[in-house]
């Protein structure tokens, strides 16, 4: 029985493609396609390959659980029969993309349904079968959840900005909510030509930027990641050439290493020419679903996923899209997907990844965790930051400032013009003659610069501060990168607010910097100052110091400092503050 009512249907695809940089749109559909058992999908097939060739738009979903239509596995497998497998509407035009929503919402801490050991326990098994050749690859995957209150679309926006993904949709379908961040292609066709992007291949972002290098580089050269890269990749050149055009099938792009605010991913690009008339249901025929989220071989990696995960996937690992009248069609592999029932209020989402023979169990379970780290990284917006003194019309230590301000604007994918930036800095040395002064220079996320000076008044008396209450989150790369986002700061300068400053300390309760500069202590008869790894910025004076060799790295605790002869607070502007800690 179908309860759709028209009115309740909205779809939005933010795929920035050439021909449609802006997105596209969709609402009351003409006609409805549903499938809610298996035998139903191929049939609703058919019906959306005739809406699309009567000049009509059809776009949706197609659900993971759908893919047992094409492997006769209907009587075989457990899935969710209350949602559809599949659902597209048919319209008669497209229409502009929603405003940003203003409402608010509130979201509770996600939790995984899988604990730890029952994850390892299910790879150690999976392992075990690649050993007796059951399948070479398979996709494990486990669900997460949430309560939610609010406006999803809003949630939507701001998840769309913390990832920067570029097949990202939203569908509201009766009291259901798609919230689909991915970064991955299925296939696109247009003029005749076919593309996949097949992603497989992933490790977390680093803090800073030698440690984003040295991550990157380690992705592009695992023989791990690499293996289960080819696997997939040769597995859907072989499902495209039924497909396409004899010898047009080509790998175009291999091993590629693509860049995301909280990991870096391996994709590889094929392309072919489509035989004529090939239909929208014989290409899903042979590559549906995507076989970087189901295993090889493609049907025995099913119906192990299907007893080994507790939940059916839905619409993650499905995919999400749309046909236009002209033939084109973009369709992306529905990862980074939250599903929400505004009867319940609760949301869904699904992480896992490849399991080969090379795989390592708790490499698996980490790479898990990755993939769920964009949904706890909601960013306002900020500008990266550079205060520098000037004295006597000299700037002070402007080559280190440039290069930090430049490896952040790597890091976080901002524009850098840095000879814009040092020439703009570099007038006021002929502005600002005589005296000391203090530049607060900014660069947002659009690469736009702005600066201010005012004079700097210098002070030699020792400086009270304290201790933090509370340890600081050394995983929170904010601290490692210097930009206008203070809230890491906040509550710990509300504790200080009749001191010069507080001292910060990490979980393990290592010493890591003040709030305005870092620390240095005199202790046994060396000036010692905390390494990177504690969880600080690396201060430009800080770092000057090491090089020439009046100060260097060693972890401090708590004790060391109370017990140092002298404590400093230093920084590029204020150089040497001496410190006393109140206890």
């Amino acid at each position: 029985m179908n309860d759709f009512q028209p009115k309740n249907a909205y779809l939005q695809f933010d795929f920035p493609l050439e021909t449609n940089q802006t997105g596209i749109a969709f609402e009351h559909p003409i006609e409805t396609i549903i499938a809610y058992q298996i035998h139903e999908v191929k049939e609703c097939l058919e019906k959306i390959d005739n809406a699309s060739q009567t000049g009509k738009y059809v776009a949706g979903y197609m659900s993971f659980e759908a893919s047992y239509a094409f492997f006769n596995m209907e009587n075989k497998v457990e899935f969710n029969k209350n949602k559809p497998l599949l659902w597209f509407g048919v319209f008669d035009k497209s229409i502009p993309l929603r405003e940003q929503s203003k409402d608010t919402y509130s979201i509770s801490d996600w939790k995984c349904y899988t604990d730890k050991e029952t994850y390892l326990h299910d790879i150690y098994h999976i392992l075990s079968q690649i050993k007796k050749e059951t399948f070479s690859q398979i996709n494990y995957t486990a669900k997460w959840h949430t309560s939610f209150h609010g406006d999803p679309f809003a949630y939507y926006a701001d998840l769309k900005k913390a990832q920067e993904a570029n097949y990202c949709a939203y569908l509201h379908i009766n009291n259901d909510h798609i919230l689909s961040i991915s970064p991955e292609l299925f296939f696109h066709t247009e003029d005749n030509e076919i593309t996949v992007r097949p992603m497989k291949g992933t490790i977390q972002r680093g803090k800073t930027y030698e440690e984003d290098v040295t991550q990157r580089h380690w992705l592009q050269n695992s023989s791990k990641n690499r293996y289960e890269n080819k696997l997939t990749r040769d597995l859907m050149m072989d499902e495209l050439q039924p497909l396409t055009i004899e010898s047009s099938t080509q790998i175009s792009k291999q091993y590629t290493i693509e860049t995301y605010p909280t990991v870096f991913q391996m994709t590889s690009e094929i392309t072919g020419t489509l035989k004529p008339h090939t239909s929208y249901t014989t290409i899903l025929n042979h590559l549906f679903p995507c076989t970087s989220i189901a295993g090889t071989p493609k049907k025995d990696a099913l119906k192990w996923i299907n007893q080994l995960e507790k939940l059916p996937r839905d619409v993650y690992c499905g995919t999400i899209g749309y046909i236009e009248p002209n033939g084109k069609a973009v369709f992306n592999v529905a990862i980074r997907t939250i599903t929400y029932d505004t009867v319940n209020n609760r949301m869904l989402y699904g992480a896992g990844g490849a399991i080969t023979e090379q795989s390592k169990a708790n490499e698996e379970y980490t790479e898990m965790i990755a993939k769920t780290a964009f949904l706890h990284r909601l960013w306002e917006p900020f500008a990266l930051l550079e205060t520098i003194g000037l004295h006597e019309g000299q700037l002070f230590l402007i080559h280190e400032h440039m290069e930090r301000l430049s490896k952040s604007a790597t890091y976080f994918s901002i524009p850098c013009d840095i000879t814009a930036c040092k020439d703009k800095l570099k007038s006021y040395e002929k502005s600002h003659p005589h005296g000391k002064w203090r530049i607060r220079f900014t660069l947002n996320e659009n690469g736009v610069m702005q600066s201010t000076i005012q004079p700097h008044v210098e002070s030699f008396d020792t400086q009270q501060a304290i201790f933090a209450s509370q340890p600081i989150n050394k995983n929170d790369l904010f601290y490692y990168h210097k930009t206008t986002n203070r809230t890491i700061y906040d509550s710990f300068l509300k504790e200080a607010k009749n001191y010069f400053d507080v001292l910060l300390w990490n979980e393990n309760e290592e010493i890591t910097e003040f709030t305005i500069g870092n620390i240095v202590i005199e202790h046994k008869g060396e000036l010692l100052t905390p390494p990177l790894s504690s969880g600080l910025l690396a201060g430009t004076f800080r770092q000057h110091l090491i090089e020439n060799g009046i100060i260097k790295e060693a972890i401090i605790l708590k004790p060391d400092v109370l017990q140092a002869k002298s404590i400093w607070l230093i920084n590029s502007v204020r150089k040497w503050v001496p410190i006393q800690i109140s206890s």
